[in-house]
């Protein structure tokens, strides 16, 4: 049976990689129960991160669990569009979790994020809280 497909946001992975509990208990419960994704921008994140970390991780293993969403055309006019919606009501969340948050609806994939009231000013994306991740079972 295939697994329902989704997409972990930066902040999370980040939390995982630190081994923080409980948070990191969570990312390891969707890498069970879902095929887990995560955006190119998360990727560019992570990666990011670790150039100016003095103790390197090996994110090109971690990256083999996940399937990476891409930034594409499709993506482009989605974000576009959040935006400039987020921006005519004065509520810009910052211009890669726009991207992110873009990428997962083209891909049609939920966000699991640890900043839902962040995420929610987003119309029509589709969020998993934490604390609820059998929404999507």
């Amino acid at each position: 049976m295939e697994k329902n497909r989704i997409c972990i946001d930066t902040d999370l992975i980040v939390e995982y990689l630190r081994g923080r509990k409980p948070l990191a208990d969570k990312v390891e419960l969707a890498l069970i129960r879902y095929e887990c994704c995560l955006t190119s921008i998360t990727a560019y994140e992570l990666y990011l991160g670790q150039e100016r970390m003095k103790k390197k991780q090996n994110l090109d293993s971690l990256m083999e669990h996940f399937r990476i969403l891409p930034f594409d055309l499709d993506s482009a006019k989605m974000v576009a569009k959040i935006q400039s919606e987020l921006r005519k009501k004065g509520e810009e969340i910052g211009l890669p979790d726009t991207l992110i948050a873009g990428i997962c609806m083209i891909n049609k994939i939920p966000l699991l994020t640890n900043n839902y009231g962040h995420y929610s000013r987003i119309t029509n994306l589709n969020l998993v809280v934490l604390d609820s991740l059998k929404m999507i079972e």
